[in-house]
């Protein structure tokens, strides 16, 4: 099993599912993890289970599309760690519709969270990265297959994941000889609360 001894990780989204699993392994393997989530009791209770396992970790309420709480979130990151060294873009949200199905405001509402947030939380993160000495991080993204191929009825999501893609694509290129590595996880459907919920919200009649 790989160890993440003394090293810095934020994880988004990380109060539940995905994140929570990613945080807690990477404590368990000794990062020191910084769980941020908007759901700051869910990000809490992370880190209360964190530390009943004798890891080391902190909580921080953020909403990944307001851009002044990602500035805050790598500054405080970084002013109580001395640097960060990995950043785990989890947070996202969903929406069941196709073209027709989807509104506006479904529309903004997914791409703000999936889209827009992977880019601030990236473009920050980075930016630390690089002005860090030593320089260097890792940025891990979890899009989707979603991403990849079509869903029924996922298109905003798909759009967003595929987004993601892209992204994760041309930071790897832009920043590869600058210590900076950047890889997307493109999970299928994984039974987690945000899953869970999400099914009886959209197919309970089903």
């Amino acid at each position: 099993m790989f160890r993440l001894d003394s090293k810095i990780a934020l994880v988004t989204g990380a109060g539940s599912g995905i994140g929570r699993e990613i945080a807690l392994l990477y404590a368990q393997q000794g990062a020191q993890v910084t769980v941020a989530d908007i759901q700051e009791d869910a990000a809490a209770a992370v880190v209360a289970e964190i530390s009943e396992r004798n890891g080391l970790a902190r909580s921080l309420p953020l909403n990944v599309a307001d851009e002044g709480q990602v500035r805050v979130a790598m500054q405080e990151t970084v002013e109580q760690y001395g640097r960060l060294d990995i950043l785990v873009n989890n947070a996202g949200v969903s929406h069941v519709g196709n073209v027709l199905e989807t509104s506006a405001e479904d529309w903004n509402r997914v791409m703000a969270v999936n889209a827009r947030g992977v880019f601030l939380c990236s473009k920050y993160a980075v930016a630390q990265m690089l002005q860090q000495n030593p320089a260097g991080g890792i940025l891990v993204n979890i899009a989707s297959v979603a991403g990849m191929i079509a869903v029924d009825r996922r298109f905003p999501y798909g759009a967003s994941k595929g987004a993601v893609i892209s992204m994760t694509r041309s930071i790897a290129i832009d920043f590869a000889n600058q210590g900076i590595r950047a890889n997307a996880i493109c999970p299928g459907t994984v039974h987690t609360p945000f899953v869970e919920g999400f099914l009886e919200r959209n197919f309970a009649e089903n």
